[in-house]
């Protein structure tokens, strides 16, 4: 990111320095000041710097040879975003309580294997609001408790719980606003093996878990919904620069994905379907249903 690459450049530079808010204080960049008390701000967010002893004012990313092209001033904007709409968050939601656990999961479902399942903490619940629900709690790349999606799944050691109010696949929090949710940002974050410049959205949740155990990054966008900062954000803070299409090959999808694609493309590269998508597309309606035709050969 911008800040770090700063903080590596002043280093080298041997420039003593302080951070403050979004900026960096240290002496003056001007070679003609001798200043021996840091007056020279940096913020990282906007590129901008100024002295305020002597005036001095230069874009800092050329001043110190970066340089930076259009992801970087996308990547910059953005990040500050993201991180008033966390401030925000801190300050209206409240609280999301998980619902009681019956027992945990500890076998593969629909194909997904079960390491990663226990690893984003995947539950049965049989009691309460979501009797006769899959429990996935949904966490940001901190780890913080965002909500969850209670998903209608009947397990095969509980076959007499069935679904009780509503008759709706997926029930959630309200207060969880999925409208600034991406899904499952905290395993990327810990899964360096699945590092790469772009990722992949799906709809829905089963399909970005399948594409992960299929080695590819992916996250759910819950449904067809337009991009929010906070989503655009989160995948330029993870270090993805571009993403590509894994919604379901239909019509909806189809036209989900144009209009997506059109709002994202200010902020990140949009590239065309990776091999996987093209091979899931030419054989299954959806990433999930092509995971679980592959475990039954």
């Amino acid at each position: 990111m911008f800040k770090e690459q700063l903080i590596v450049l002043l280093g080298s530079l041997k420039q003593p320095y302080q951070i403050k808010g979004n900026e960096i204080v240290t002496t003056c960049l001007n070679p003609e000041h001798e200043d021996h008390s840091p007056s020279y701000s940096i913020n990282w967010v906007t590129g901008a710097s100024y002295c305020f002893s002597c005036g001095f004012s230069h874009p800092v990313s050329k001043l110190l040879g970066l340089q930076p092209d259009d992801d970087m001033m996308r990547m910059s904007k953005y990040l500050g975003l993201n991180r008033q709409w966390e401030e925000e968050i801190e300050e209206e939601l409240p609280e999301i309580i998980l619902p009681p656990i019956d027992f945990m999961v500890t076998e593969s479902i629909r194909g997904i294997p079960t390491e990663i399942l226990m690893e984003l903490g995947v539950y049965y619940c049989t009691h309460g609001r979501y009797k006769g629900r899959l429990i996935l709690p949904v966490r940001d790349s901190y780890g913080n408790l965002l909500g969850f999606d209670a998903r209608i799944y009947e397990h095969k050691d509980r076959p007499g719980v069935v679904p009780n109010i509503p008759d709706a696949k997926y029930l959630r929090p309200v207060a969880m606003k999925t409208a600034n949710v991406l899904y499952p940002l905290d395993y990327l974050q810990h899964h360096p093996e699945l590092n790469s410049d772009s990722i992949t959205l799906t709809e829905g949740i089963f399909d970005a878990l399948s594409y992960i155990a299929l080695g590819e990054p992916a996250v759910c966008n819950f449904g067809l919904g337009s991009p929010t900062p906070s989503k655009v954000s989160h995948l330029i803070g993870l270090g993805y620069t571009a993403v590509n299409s894994g919604m379901d090959y239909d019509q909806k999808g189809i036209a989900g994905w144009q209009r997506i694609k059109e709002e994202w493309r200010e902020y990140l590269q949009i590239t065309p379907p990776t091999e996987l998508t093209k091979r899931i597309w030419a054989s299954a309606k959806d990433a999930n249903t092509y995971l679980e035709e592959m475990n039954k050969c």
